[in-house]
């Protein structure tokens, strides 16, 4: 096409575009190199502090098996190989679970406390470079396409000439697509060769379609802001028209309104303090223990069925056997509690991807963290794993004790042959399909604007081609 060919032509000569690109790439070795020791150190004391863990469980000599619940395991969250592309939430939701008896704990050790006002900066990833810092490269690169055509009369002379509006139309988003393209695609090429290089743990089963669904996420976000670019280009009469548009859209849409979407969420679906979730889980785990009245019922309850009137005539240890009731009775609360919390955050979600039409970045955010393995959803998997954990932990030494401690009741000593038998934690992820799903509305919110923004592209040419030919 003569017009794409001609404006990228134009788009080389300018040094502009060269600039950009080189600026790009800079920043996005910058990325990467954080992203991949990030990731290295991760995996690297993820793995020395679960072997630490397991060698100070097997060692703990004799002792009894409740009190060893309460000496307590962790869970280490294990994180994807993808996460030195895109961190999202990982510095901020923690990365260690204990798990111990009567207890479900939320996880702890948050990076982003450690890096305290210096944690956004520590956190600048290839993703990060691509959802904020490529649109502004786009912009500076689109913002005449058209307004500098109008301004210097050339795009009267080719309709004077002949030329079709929708030949204009289209050889000028396919010549502003080719030069974006130019300009970002070294950094992402760039960010795939780090990938390749990334050793931060084994790769998910479904690696494949994330990082295929990340290039398409990529390719529609530029594709709209490269539309919608052409058409602000469009509907201005001036480049620097032009130019103070798109860069308070930007200013606008990357930097102001996820602050405010965010704001807006919290405000409007509240969630609890941190001290207010631990006295819930507090309260939760003393369901059986504070309740007296609980205790005797359920005490005759199990001597009429054993048919016995001392608690020293059951075949099996009482102490132990109430340690099960209350860890049973206390499941559903915490369960109960958990659900409840992440019911807030998934209104907060909603309420925030409402805003994703305008400010597409926002949705782009959420779908490469969740594409990434490093979203909320995954860390709530990392949660609801650990907690599975420690309920098979708490289990088997209360059943270890209710088995074989008799009379002894808490006087029971175990070796370390129990606390060996006492499996590793592992990790579940939500299936590629569970975060399709999870997300269906950041999705939608893209799609939304990338095809909003084809119209207002197309419609914004078509009356800058009408007003010049009028002329």
């Amino acid at each position: 096409m003569p017009i794409a060919a001609n404006d990228l032509r134009l788009h080389l000569r300018n040094r502009t575009l060269l600039l950009l690109a080189v600026m790009l790439f800079a920043l996005m070795a910058g990325g990467i190199w954080t992203g991949l020791e990030r990731a290295k150190a991760n995996a690297r004391e993820r793995t020395a502090a679960a072997a630490a863990d397991r060698s100070t469980w097997d060692a703990q000599g004799e002792r009894n098996p409740h009190s060893a619940a309460h000496f307590s395991r962790y869970a280490f969250k294990s994180t994807s190989p993808l996460a030195f592309f895109d961190p999202g939430v990982l510095d901020h939701a923690g990365l260690a679970v204990g798990m111990e008896a009567h207890d479900s704990n939320p996880a702890t050790i948050r990076r982003a406390e450690e890096a305290g006002d210096l944690s956004d900066l520590a956190a600048l990833s290839p993703a990060w470079i691509l959802q904020s810092a490529a649109p502004l490269a786009l912009f500076v690169i689109l913002f005449g396409s058209i307004a500098g055509e109008r301004e210097n009369g050339t795009l009267r002379q080719m309709l004077s000439a002949g030329v079709s509006p929708r030949r204009i139309r289209y050889g000028k988003i396919a010549g502003g697509a080719i030069a974006v393209a130019l300009a970002i695609s070294p950094a992402a090429l760039l960010a795939a060769a780090g990938g390749m290089h990334v050793d931060a743990g084994p790769w998910p089963s479904d690696a494949q379609f994330r990082v295929l669904a990340l290039v398409v996420l990529y390719a529609i976000y530029f594709l709209g802001l490269a539309a919608f670019a052409l058409g602000v280009s469009a509907m201005s009469v001036t480049r620097r028209q032009a130019l103070i548009l798109l860069l308070g859209a930007w200013a606008l849409g990357v930097a102001i309104a996820p602050r405010i979407a965010a704001s807006l969420a919290a405000a409007l679906h509240p969630a609890p303090t941190a001290v207010e979730f631990a006295s819930t889980l507090s309260a939760a785990s003393g369901l059986y223990w504070n309740d007296e009245e609980m205790q005797a019922r359920k005490k005759e309850e199990l001597l009429s069925a054993y048919g016995v009137t001392d608690v020293s005539d059951l075949p099996f240890s009482y102490e132990a056997w109430q340690l099960n009731l209350s860890e049973e009775i206390s499941h559903p609360a915490f369960d109960e509690a958990y659900r409840d919390l992440d019911s807030i955050f998934r209104r907060q979600e909603r309420a925030a991807s409402l805003l994703s039409i305008f400010s597409p970045t926002m949705a782009v955010s959420r779908l490469s963290a969740a594409f990434s393995g490093t979203d909320r959803l995954h860390h709530k998997a990392f949660q609801e794993s650990a907690e599975t954990h420690r309920r098979l932990i708490v289990k088997q030494l209360n059943d270890d004790m209710l088995n074989n401690a008799g009379a002894a009741g808490y006087s029971y000593v175990a070796d370390d042959a129990l606390w060996k038998s006492v499996p590793d934690f592992t990790q579940a992820s939500p299936a590629f399909i569970a975060i399709i799903n999870a997300h269906l509305g950041e999705i939608s919110a893209l799609l939304i604007f990338t095809f909003g923004a084809f119209v207002f592209c197309a419609v914004a040419v078509d009356r800058a081609q009408r007003l010049e030919a009028g002329k």
